[in-house]
């Protein structure tokens, strides 16, 4: 008999171990195949704004590789083993409540209070998370724009001034970093205290009940050990769901990208092209101002008119498009 449950117990393992091995490999090929068709999206979707968009957002607030990678951590095998962690928690519940209900009852009361700091500590990750990339956008755009103006820096003698913006905008990043391991520290020590508290719980419960001949020895150890399995589950889901809330964070600025319509969109097949022109054309009460200084006008009522070389303007057409914050108004001769 002991011989039998040996070998099935063997037999479970080579199961387990076929399994583990297919579903996450095939967890990891999917984060890495969504993972490309969201960074090519969001390429796409940056180089279609128009350019009064990058007049509010410089192209450093944008990192593409640490976006898309903090994603791929939290779509590819640590889903696989979130799915995996919530069906261990309920498969030891089940078992639990099968032999025992009233120690069960007693023991889910400090994993329902782990279960509701873990999910506190998934709010409070996600909101640091979103708020540290926006500081670290900061830092890449200074890093961004000094190293393409870096002539323009040293013939102002501004070094000193850049680095000191560098240097706040990094403390700011620091400082929040810290504050989110902080945040990640203390509720993973109390999900921990509250697991150790459970099996204190347990056993002194588990022991009033063989005493008072309501339970067995064994039933006892059957729920204690399928608790267990159920805060064993419960405790790898604190360390999937920090990486899981860093992408939801990172995720939710990609997505407001990718939902946003760009106010000129190349690629739409909309205006009037002409189906002949002579090349004359004149431009009258031009007016126009920057979308992050509307109130500071740049042209004035700017009259224009532009007269073609002879024998040079065969094969020219105009296609009329929105312009940002221009009222322009055009007439062909």
């Amino acid at each position: 008999m002991m011989g039998y449950i040996s070998l099935a117990f063997f037999g479970i393992g080579i199961f387990a171990l076929c399994v583990n091995y297919t579903y996450n490999i095939l967890w990891m090929i999917a984060g890495e195949k969504i993972s490309s068709k969201i960074r090519d999206k969001y390429f796409r979707s940056l180089i279609k704004q128009e350019v009064g968009f990058y007049d509010k957002h410089t192209s450093g607030q944008f990192d593409i590789s640490s976006d898309i990678a903090l994603i791929k951590g939290g779509i590819s095998e640590k889903l696989g083993l979130l799915i995996s962690t919530f069906a261990q928690l309920i498969s030891g519940l089940v078992v639990a409540f099968y032999h025992c209900w009233q120690l069960t009852l007693v023991m889910l009361g400090s994993s329902l209070i782990a279960a509701s700091l873990m999910a506190i500590q998934q709010r409070l990750i996600a909101r640091k998370t979103i708020k540290g990339q926006k500081y670290l956008g900061k830092v890449n755009q200074v890093v961004s724009e000094s190293l393409l103006g870096i002539r323009t820096i040293y013939s102002f003698v501004g070094e000193i001034m850049i680095s000191k913006k560098h240097s706040q905008f990094l403390s700011d990043t620091i400082e929040n970093n810290k504050a989110k391991a902080h945040i990640q520290s203390i509720f993973l020590g109390l999900i921990v205290f509250f697991g150790f508290s459970n099996y204190a719980v347990g056993l002194y419960y588990g022991g009033r009940l063989i005493l008072d001949g309501i339970v067995k020895p064994g039933e006892v150890m059957t729920v204690f050990f399928s608790i267990i399995i159920g805060v064993q589950g419960l405790g790898q889901l604190a360390v999937v769901v920090p990486d899981i809330s860093k992408a939801q964070g990172s995720a939710s600025r990609i997505f407001d990208l990718l939902d946003r319509t760009p106010e000129i969109d190349a690629s739409e097949e909309f205006g009037v092209r002409l189906p002949s022109f002579n090349g004359k054309m004149s431009f009258q009460d031009i007016r126009f101002s920057y979308p992050t200084r509307p109130e500071t006008p740049i042209l004035k009522k700017i009259q224009s008119k532009y007269i073609p070389w002879p024998n040079r303007c065969s094969c020219w057409s105009i296609w009329f498009r929105k312009i940002d914050h221009c009222s322009i108004n055009r007439k062909i001769l």
